[in-house]
Formats: C-alpha cells, sequence, structure tokens
C-alpha cells in the first residue's frame, strides 16, 4: 500500500538530565563451571534439509528470572537483559558459556539491546514513566529518564548517523538520542499505532514494526515518517531486521507469519500458523533466523522462503531475543526458563576430489585432499585409521599419507572439523590387492570393477589376477557389470544339471540363461567349473552388452589365428572393433581364441564393454 509521510512532525528537543550510575564492582557472576549446560544433536524438522547442529543451554544466576533481548556486543560478548520483580540486571555471556550479570536501579524490567557507536552497549526499559541506560563493556552502568513520555521504550538500535534510536510505544513515537543524551522525538502519523522494534535499513533509514497499527514504519535520519500497511490483519508485527538480500524482514506475531518488506514498500508474507514469532536477526550463513515463541522452536529462513526449524530442548522455554553471534553460531534468550541458549550448526567441509585414489595397503601414500571448508586442526581419518603427516594446507586443501590399511578394501576419506563439522567420501581410498599392485597393466581395470562392486576380488587381500574365469562365477561378473552391483537375480528353479538349486551361482546362471545369454554347454548342463576362452567370453559379453538377439557383421579375417568364416570369428572381430580387446599379440595380429580368459583380462573386458567409469 503506498506510504504516508510527514517530515519531523511535534519533535521535540530534550536537553541532557540526571543520570543514574552503577559501577561493575557490584556484578554477579557464576562461573562456567558451575553452569548447567545441555548440549543436543538434533536435526531439522520441516522443510529444508538442516545439518547437524548443537543447541547448547546456559541457565542464568540469578533465580526465576526472565530475558527478552539479547544482542552482540564490541567486545565479541553476547549481552542480554536479565529482569526479575525487583532485581533487574544486564547480562553478559561470552561464547565459551562464562556468564556475569551487572544490576540496574529500575525495577520493571529491560526490554531491548543494541551495540552503540560509542563502543558501549544501550538498553531500553520497560517501565513507567520511560527510562533507558547504557553499560561499558567493561559492566558500568548509566541510566537516564526520558522525560515526557507515559509509558515505556522499546526497540533501540545504532542508527546511520551515529545516534541511537529507539522507540516509544504508547506515545507513538520514534527518537533518537546522541551519545552525549540529547533526546529528539518524532510522532509516527498513525495514533495508537504503538511502535516496537527498529532496525538500520540498508536504505540509510529507519525501520521500526507498529504492533497496533499494524504497519512497517520508515524514518529518514532527519525525522521524515512513512508507514507501510501489512497485508494481514491484526498480525501485530513485532521484530524487524536488515535482511542479506537488501530489503526489511519482520516477524508477525499474532499472524504467524515472516513477512519481508522491500525499500520501496512492497510486502510478501512466508509461512503461516506459526505460533508467536518474535525476535528476527539475520545469520552470518546468508538466512534470517527467527524465534517461535509459542512453539519453543527457532526458525532458519532463507530469502526464497525455504524455512527449517529447530526445537529447543527445554520444554515451554518461549525463545524470545535472538542475534547472530561473533563465533558463528545463533544465540538466543529464553524467556520463561532463565536460560540463555546457542545454537550451532557445524560448518560441513566438503571434499571434492582424492589424489591418488588408491595406494599400497601399507599405507605412507602421499594423497591430497581437495574441497572447501577445511578448518585449521581438522582431522583426517581413512578406514577408520588417523593419516600421518596431515597439513592443512588451506581451507581447500589437505595433503596427508594414509595409514595402514588392509589390503583389497574401499575405506571412507572422512574430513572431521574441529567445529565437529563432517565431510565423507564413502569408499574414497582403495587399498590395493595385494596382487595387483600400483603400477600393473590390469590395475586401473580392477579397480574399477571393484568399486562398482562386480568383485571383492578372491580372499586374503588378493585378487587373482592370473586365475582362469570359472563359468559360474562369470555370470556374476556379467550380470553386475550389466544390471548394478546391488543387482540381485530372482530365485533360482533348478533347469541345470549340473547346477545345484540352491547354490551360490544358481541363480546368476539361470538369470544368464533366461536373458538368452547362454545355453549352456549341452545336455541339460552348464558346466558351473569349465574356464571361460577367450573366444567365449567375446559372445557373452556382446551379447549381455547388446542382447539376446545381436548378431554380428560377418567376419572379414583380421586376426591370423582366427580363420574366417569359423563359429566364434564374427563375435571375435566385432569385439576387436568395437575396441574392447586388441587380441594377445601385434605382430602379427592375434587373438589367441582357445586361451582362457584370466580374471585380470576380465577387469578388462568389462570395463570397456559397459564403459564403466
Amino acid at each position: 500500500m503506498l506510504g504516508h509521510s510527514t517530515p519531523g512532525r511535534n519533535q521535540k528537543r530534550i536537553e541532557r538530565l540526571p543520570a543514574l550510575s552503577f559501577h561493575r564492582s557490584r556484578l554477579c557472576r557464576r562461573p562456567v563451571g558451575l553452569l548447567s549446560i545441555l548440549v543436543l544433536w538434533l536435526s531439522g524438522a520441516l522443510a529444508g534439509s538442516a545439518s547437524a547442529q548443537i543447541i547448547t543451554e546456559y541457565p542464568l544466576p540469578t533465580p526465576n528470572s526472565s530475558s527478552e533481548a539479547i544482542v552482540t556486543g564490541p567486545d565479541g560478548n553476547l549481552w542480554f537483559a536479565v529482569s526479575a520483580s525487583s532485581n533487574n540486571k544486564v547480562g553478559r555471556i561470552t561464547v565459551g558459556g562464562s556468564i556475569d550479570e551487572f544490576p540496574v536501579w529500575n525495577c520493571c524490567g529491560l526490554f531491548a539491546f543494541a551495540a552503540g557507536t560509542d563502543g558501549n552497549i544501550w538498553f531500553t526499559e520497560n517501565n513507567l514513566p520511560g527510562y533507558m541506560g547504557r553499560i561499558t563493556t567493561l559492566g558500568d552502568v548509566t541510566e537516564f529518564p526520558i522525560p515526557g513520555t507515559t509509558g515505556p521504550s522499546y526497540g533501540i538500535v545504532a542508527g546511520p548517523d551515529g545516534n541511537m534510536w529507539f522507540t516509544e510505544g504508547a506515545d507513538d513515537r520514534v527518537a533518537r538520542i546522541t551519545t552525549d543524551l540529547v533526546i529528539t522525538e518524532f510522532p509516527v502519523l498513525t495514533d495508537g499505532s504503538y511502535p516496537m522494534s527498529i532496525t538500520a535499513g540498508p536504505d540509510g533509514n529507519l525501520w521500526f514494526t507498529e504492533i497496533f497499527g499494524n504497519k512497517i514504519g520508515r524514518i529518514t535520519p532527519s525525522g521524515t515518517v512513512t508507514e507501510f500497511d501489512v497485508p494481514t490483519a491484526d498480525s501485530n508485527p513485532q521484530g524487524i531486521t536488515a535482511g542479506p538480500d537488501g530489503n526489511l524482514w519482520f516477524t508477525e506475531e499474532f499472524g504467524g507469519k515472516v513477512g519481508r518488506i522491500t525499500t520501496a514498500g512492497a510486502v510478501t508474507e512466508f509461512l503461516s500458523s506459526l505460533q508467536h514469532p518474535r525476535g528476527i536477526t539475520a545469520g552470518q550463513d546468508g538466512n534470517l533466523w527467527f524465534t517461535e515463541f509459542g512453539g519453543n522452536r527457532l526458525w532458519r529462513l532463507s530469502v526464497d522462503g525455504t524455512a527449517t526449524s529447530y526445537s529447543i530442548p527445554t520444554p515451554g522455554s518461549e525463545p524470545s531475543g535472538i542475534t547472530a553471534g561473533p563465533d558463528g553460531a545463533i544465540w538466543f534468550t529464553e524467556f520463561a526458563k532463565n536460560k540463555v541458549g546457542r545454537l550451532f550448526i557445524p560448518s560441513a567441509p566438503e571434499i571434492a576430489s582424492i589424489v591418488p585414489r588408491s595406494g599400497p595397503a601399507d599405507g605412507g601414500t602421499a594423497i591430497v585432499v581437495s574441497g572447501a571448508q577445511f578448518q585449521p586442526g581438522a582431522e583426517l581419518t581413512i578406514g577408520g585409521e588417523t593419516a600421518g603427516n596431515v597439513i592443512i594446507v588451506g581451507p581447500e586443501e589437505i595433503d596427508a599419507e594414509t595409514p595402514l590399511l588392509s589390503p583389497g578394501t574401499l575405506n571412507n576419506v572422512i574430513v572431521t572439523n574441529p567445529d565437529t563439522g563432517i565431510a565423507v567420501v564413502a569408499q574414497g581410498f582403495l587399498a590395493d590387492f595385494l596382487d595387483v599392485p600400483q603400477g600393473d597393466i590390469f590395475h586401473d581395470y580392477v579397480e574399477k570393477i571393484f568399486r562398482h562392486g562386480v568383485t571383492a576380488g578372491c580372499g586374503q587381500g588378493n585378487y587373482c589376477r592370473n586365475v582362469p574365469v570359472y563359468r559360474a562365477p562369470m555370470a556374476v561378473f556379467l550380470l553386475k557389470a550389466e544390471h548394478g552391483a546391488k543387482y540381485s537375480p530372482p530365485p533360482c528353479a533348478g533347469i541345470f544339471l549340473d547346477v545345484e538349486c540352491p547354490g551360490p551361482f544358481a541363480d546368476w546362471v539361470e538369470q544368464l540363461s533366461s536373458e538368452g545369454i547362454t545355453g549352456g554347454c549341452g545336455g541339460g548342463n552348464y558346466c558351473p567349473s569349465g574356464y571361460v576362452t577367450r573366444a567365449q567370453m567375446s559372445v557373452f559379453l556382446l551379447k549381455t552388452e547388446h542382447g539376446a538377439d545381436h548378431v554380428p557383421p560377418p567376419c572379414t579375417g583380421v586376426f591370423d589365428d582366427v580363420e574366417c568364416p569359423t563359429l566364434f570369428a564374427d563375435w571375435i572381430e566385432e569385439f576387436y572393433a568395437e575396441g574392447i580387446t586388441g587380441g594377445c599379440s601385434t605382430s602379427p595380429l592375434l587373438y589367441c581364441p582357445g586361451s582362457f580368459s584370466t580374471r585380470g583380462q576380465m577387469a578388462v573386458f568389462l570395463v570397456k564393454t559397459f564403459g564403466l567409469p
């Protein structure tokens, strides 16, 4: 809706007034060692995919108190309100969880906090008449009244002009206070609108919510006010923050939504049926984060509207204030449970490549793990064993040496950051088979069929590269290469006289027959223990690749030792034409059709026939 403006209507200038001060010597402290800290691993509940996260809750030293607001201070600590019936304090918590509390004079609650341009933390007080205050990072508190107000002050923020800006809800005003306590007040346009939270916008103006007026307000540093209606009636717009997308984002406590308003005033609403969303802040991760006061949850909201929720461990905590901490975590207050909470999502490292991907099982192979978001102190394990000589070259590279591993095994490669973020490449490193070392002519082919689950080797860390291929295990090789490692054939029916059903190879042999790849070896038999010749292998592979009805083109007499025409000549020459084999000799060009196919040769044939990467 079109906004309305006024240039500083009825503004007042109020000179500095007597202040009340407290010194930090009256602070209350709870050592971190006495904290009862609840740490839980959780996962996101709704739309979007949430990484593992840790929520830690820190009980406050003052019993039966509540906390509404929290902000990151210029000293790298978090500062928050501690409100009790007659014992109000400003709280400070380090990122390590150590809490100090500093008493204030007034009795009726602290509402909002903001880091000032003067290096102090400023806060508003929820009393009648209005008071506000500031505290140094050493804990010296100064409080001063706001003359002429009939109600409390609420939101507060550092403005682009170097002053602090705050709202006077009951008086329908936005006010500016200089660091030497000179106050200027600006009425908003709508009577009874009750301005609440306020934030600095990306356009150099201040933006605020009007909870009873159901509007979002904008005020220039010179005092010109414009108001924009929220589409949902009686939504009670509450918290507001500048988003990473150049817009303003706000919560609708009674509307159960989150809104976005452009600097031109266009409003879009997201989500629905939230239970009293309140505080909102922009996270360091490029998302918006807000508290759901009645739902006992924190929410992460992307600028495109994708939302993920995180339940707070303590039931009925009523999360209220929220801020992005200097440690990359999200910090929040628990209004009903006398706690401050921290939600931390470990930064997930990413592994893009491992070079080389295989090496001797006895360890010592120099490898380079490339990726992203590797942190100093990250751990690298391979197959559950710690890698040697680990060097974190930078966030995109880790250099190390492989540990001692079992030969003929595929091993997970895991990078674990100090903040517990984890990247895993399943079966990322092959500890070589003892009989197929690096440099062996069959090594790369054996590695490929092993990674594709076509074979697991022949036992005791060996592949048995020189052992001829039997007809029974050949069925497994062919069908897994064709259908994938997870393929499982249907149960056998007992169609071959010499293949016991059930048996270790019966299902595979009969499926090979049902696909028309083989009809057995004659007389109702399959000859499962018979070796496969190179001539026979050409037929098996080409039929598996092209189908049972495949007919190769006529032979032309390519090989000196393969007479053309003969039973296998067409198949052998197509096998050669497709680049699956180069024969067994190049000068003269021979195929060796009567020789048995070895397991090493079989690896080459399978990779080339089925294009296994």
